[in-house]
């Protein structure tokens, strides 16, 4: 048995001192594939840290987003009006998904005393592959991590909810591919911290991954039960093809 990985983590370097970030030697591409992944970052980042000042996304994004999920929402009609005749073909995205709670141990903390982020992240793929099982019917197979949103951090004996559900699936590959002609399951999960004695909740992570069914022929299309999950859905779908899009630049095809 023989297998291909593929892994790009970014690391924030910070000073043992002070605590905040340092300086480290800058990273200088040399050919051309690097020069593209390179820029695919730098993108990509910059493109995060508008989202966490709370800026604008260009109209163009924004009128993208609204066209698609103006159109995604139109499919909800008979789920929620007619559910006895609406297409078995198809399924609300509230009905995908899975819950699990724990509390963060000490165990868990990395050399800041927070909770490391990589067990978070592991909690987040376990919730996100028996969301993908359970959906699709035959075990699935992980693809890849698509992005991971780190909002804020998590203190031992913290309450931590985390919410999965699958936001579209492409039900032969579509024109991303990246397992043939199998189904693919994108799968969003949301880690949050609860705290019952002052009542506040408040979002600390967002996982995505993909898996894909090599064993179905197939697999129902999601459909959003509000205009907030149709959102969800085409921002989601924008980012992938963007993401491909990339690949290709990537691979120069």
């Amino acid at each position: 048995c023989s297998s291909d990985l593929t892994a790009k983590f970014p690391f924030v370097a910070r000073s043992p001192s002070s605590g905040s970030a340092t300086k480290i030697v800058p990273l200088s591409p040399s050919t051309s594939s690097e020069k593209v992944l390179f820029k695919n970052g730098s993108d990509s980042a910059l493109r995060k840290k508008e989202l966490r000042a709370n800026l604008s996304p260009t109209s163009s994004y924004t009128s993208q987003i609204a066209s698609l999920s103006a159109s995604l929402f139109s499919k909800s009609g008979p789920h929620l009006k007619m559910p006895s005749l609406s297409s078995p073909a198809q399924i609300l995205m509230s009905r995908t998904s899975l819950h699990n709670s724990f509390i963060a141990q000490p165990q868990n903390r990395n050399m800041s005393s927070r909770i490391f982020g990589g067990f978070l992240m592991r909690r987040a793929f376990e919730l996100a592959f028996a969301t993908s099982y359970n959906f699709g019917g035959s075990r699935p197979k992980f693809i890849e991590v698509d992005d991971v949103s780190f909002l804020s951090p998590v203190d031992v004996g913290d309450l931590m909810v985390f919410h999965s559900r699958v936001v579209y699936t492409l039900k032969d590959g579509g024109t991303i591919k990246l397992d043939g002609d199998c189904p693919l399951v994108m799968v969003e999960v949301e880690a949050w911290v609860q705290d019952p004695v002052r009542v506040e909740s408040n979002i600390s992570n967002r996982f995505y991954f993909t898996f894909s069914l090599p064993e179905s022929e197939g697999c129902r299309e999601i459909v959003p039960g509000d205009m907030e999950e149709a959102k969800r859905m085409a921002q989601r779908m924008v980012a992938d093809e963007e993401q491909e899009e990339n690949r290709r630049k990537e691979k120069g095809v």
